[in-house]
């Protein structure tokens, strides 16, 4: 099984004093001036995994560690969720099985397993004997050991956590070129899914900067497609299709057909939402192929959630509700609440446009009740907000 939530949360905790340059004793001391101060002996057995943070001491803790409460309250949420789950097994693997271990199953769409992987890849990097092919320095194999596990946990709707990890690799100073192009996109998308759009720019125009410098590094297809997909959430569908179409040609000569996929879905999309439903069946029908050789599963069910919104569109409502009751088999097989969310959401503006009062009002129950554990910038977060009950009579 996976390491226990409370032994991964305290070896967390222990990382983040650590990074601080305290010892227990200077943080019993900084302590003392907070209402609930932690002792050597209580700290000691939580980073241990032997007690629970009490979550009244937590304000101590950030403000002592300088990380924002929410930080700690997202990576908690995270270790527990995956707790009651039920982890991969991970003790028996090494930090480099567990690195790539987590690779493949974030590419294949299984987030929780990823999250579980790269975490406990992280209990054993500081004993990992160095990659040279990839990394520089042990200092460089450590950062992008946590920024991976931030990912997975990004990926999971954990934006906070995934920003103070990403901060903290751009400043710990033992970045090479490849990592600091790579920590620049992750900032500059996750800035983005919490709305901060300047400091989005500014990391997005960093990356491309240092892409410049270094041409020839692995992640500049990452960029192109990063653009590709800001463009997207700005409406400028024209633009982003040449931003597609260069990721695509270069993640193609990689090799990497998971990112194939997930950037013709981004040009499909592109196609449909600028009336050109002929480029983007053919494009989608690319795509599914892709998810399906490969077993790309997440990307598959966003395959099917797409074809549904083009059966929607070309007047085929029963094929669009297959589709998207496809989709979301998928979602709930993959325990994926974003993308389950998303899912729902088309299915009720179906059961909406279709004349269903009592579908819509069952999804509207199930999606109201996702509500609370989906970030509230998520595209389709902000269109239930803005349609309010909105609801239909039946017709019989």
């Amino acid at each position: 099984m996976a390491v226990s939530c409370h032994v991964a949360f305290g070896h967390y905790l222990r990382t983040l004093r650590e990074r601080r340059g305290l010892a227990l004793e200077d943080v019993w001391t900084l302590s003392q001036t907070f209402p609930e101060s932690l002792n050597k002996g209580y700290l000691s057995r939580c980073e241990n995994g032997k007690q629970k943070l009490a979550l009244p001491k937590v304000v101590a803790v950030s403000r002592i560690y300088e990380v924002p409460s929410d930080v700690l309250v997202e990576r908690l949420e995270l270790d527990l969720e995956l707790e009651k789950i039920g982890g991969p097994p991970t003790e028996k693997l090494s930090w480099g099985q567990l690195r790539d271990a987590g690779t493949n199953a974030l590419r294949h769409g299984h987030r929780w397993a990823a999250y579980a992987f790269f975490r406990d890849a992280t209990l054993k990097v500081a004993k990992a004997e160095l990659d040279k092919e990839s990394y520089a320095c042990v200092g460089e194999q450590i950062a992008n050991s946590f920024t991976n596990c931030a990912t997975a946990g990004r990926s999971l709707g954990k934006y906070r956590y995934a920003l103070q990890e990403y901060r903290y690799a751009e400043t710990s100073g033992s970045l090479g070129p490849d990592s600091t192009i790579l920590i620049n996109e992750r900032l500059a998308a996750t800035y983005f899914c919490v709305g901060d759009h300047v400091s989005a720019e500014r990391h997005a125009k960093l990356a491309l900067a240092h892409l410049e410098k270094h041409p020839e590094s692995r992640f500049g297809a990452y960029l192109f497609e990063q653009q590709g997909f800001f463009l997207v959430r700005n409406r400028d569908y024209l633009e982003a299709i040449p931003w597609f179409q260069k990721a695509y040609d270069a993640f193609k000569k990689q090799g990497t057909v998971s990112e194939c996929a997930n950037v013709l879905i981004g040009l499909t999309d592109c196609y449909q939402e600028s009336g050109n439903l002929g480029a983007a069946t053919r494009t989608l029908d690319i795509a599914k192929r892709i998810c399906d050789e490969h077993s790309l599963r997440r990307l598959k069910a966003l395959t099917l959630a797409l074809q549904g919104i083009v059966d929607e569109m070309s007047a085929r409502p029963e094929a669009a509700e297959e589709n998207l009751r496809d989709a979301l088999s998928i979602a709930k097989e993959l325990n994926d609440r974003i993308l389950r969310f998303k899912v729902e959401f088309y299915l009720y503006k179906h059961a909406l446009g279709n004349g269903k009062a009592a579908a819509a009002r069952s999804i509207r129950r199930r999606l109201d009740k996702l509500l609370p554990s989906v970030p509230n910038t998520v595209e389709q977060v902000l269109y239930l907000k803005a349609m309010g009950n909105n609801q239909v009579s039946d017709k019989n």
